[in-house]
């Protein structure tokens, strides 16, 4: 549950970086990664806290 968002979250985190890279490589428009950014970003938040949301209710530990 919890473990698995934060692993989903990372691995989305991960393609994004990847996908910037090679953005910026194709010299594409810096408006389209920069929102790119503002949108994973929001859903790695969101992804987080119902993360932390759920672990807590559980009382599941993160170790």
């Amino acid at each position: 549950p919890a473990g698995q968002t934060y692993f989903i979250s990372g691995i989305i985190l991960i393609l994004f970086c990847l996908a910037a890279l090679y953005g910026l490589l194709r010299k594409a428009d810096i408006f389209v990664i920069f929102y790119g950014a503002l949108i994973m970003l929001f859903v790695l938040m969101q992804s987080i806290l119902l993360g932390l949301y759920f672990g807590q209710k559980e009382k599941v530990s993160f170790c």
